[in-house]
């Protein structure tokens, strides 16, 4: 995990649990990388034919050559990328075969670009089914960097609660565990681990996501795969809640349980 730039997340990190995946979730072939990135240089260099015969039927002719030709400005023709990460990657299998999506970001000296290359494998052939180029104003890794300015209202919101809530229930877990309690104890601690549902925010869109049906240990969690938004969840503390209300008829109770 890479290292957290500001204090309130790295709260969370010491509280709920934060990480950044450091690969992309889904393992892409290394020929197929590579066949992708083939793809990717035949555009740079406008060899349009090589592409449109690598192409299935269905998308071939004018007005292939067209989108090409208007993708190929936004690549550099005479000039290297000074770097090529793969960002992200789907695969999929049904019964036309294999479909590997996979999106590669380019930085021409401060230029950025993100290119989609869709591949169909079937066992005896490769086919290109998708090639899209688009650029972008700033590589992924900044633009969804973790910043405090320029939020809205909900943002504040939810990175409060997902600071409040992991450290009320360490509270509730630790009175929990000085209390005299008889049988109960053990139930009350789970009770109070897991926070119950489930609001979501993505830190760059400010898109919320809520599920009723949710258990969330310690109430909170921040987490991104690489190269993505930072999503923070929280879920609602009720055992810790509960629990501190009933503290003093719990502990009255001991005695005579």
């Amino acid at each position: 995990m890479p290292r957290l730039r500001f204090p309130l997340l790295l709260l969370l990190a010491l509280a709920a649990g934060c990480g950044r995946q450091d690969v992309v979730s889904t393992p892409v072939p290394a020929a197929d990388q590579a066949l992708a990135m083939y793809y990717v240089d035949l555009l740079k260099a406008r060899k349009f034919d090589d592409i449109d015969r690598a192409a299935i039927p269905s998308v071939r002719g004018p007005r292939l050559y067209d989108a090409l030709l208007k993708m190929a400005d936004t690549l550099p023709e005479k000039e290297t990328p000074s770097s090529r990460k793969l960002v992200g990657a789907q695969i999929r299998t049904d019964q036309d075969g294999t479909t590997t999506n996979v999106v590669f970001e380019y930085d021409f000296s401060g230029k950025w670009v993100l290119a989609n290359v869709g591949l169909l494998r079937k066992p005896d052939s490769v086919s290109l089914v998708a090639l899209t180029v688009r650029a972008i104003p700033e590589s992924l890794e900044e633009h969804h960097r973790f910043r405090l300015a320029g939020k809205s209202a909900v943002h504040y919101v939810v990175l409060a609660l997902a600071i409040v809530f992991p450290l009320l229930t360490l509270y509730a877990l630790v009175a929990c565990v000085r209390t005299k309690m008889s049988w109960q104890k053990w139930p009350w601690m789970l009770f109070i681990l897991f926070g119950i549902g489930s609001f979501s925010i993505n830190w760059t869109t400010g898109e919320t996501q809520f599920s009723a049906l949710t258990l969330r240990l310690f109430g909170a969690s921040a987490a991104a795969v690489l190269y993505g938004p930072w999503i923070l969840s929280v879920s609602f503390p009720l055992g810790a809640l509960v629990f501190l209300f009933r503290r003093k008829a719990l502990t009255a109770a001991a005695p005579a349980a």
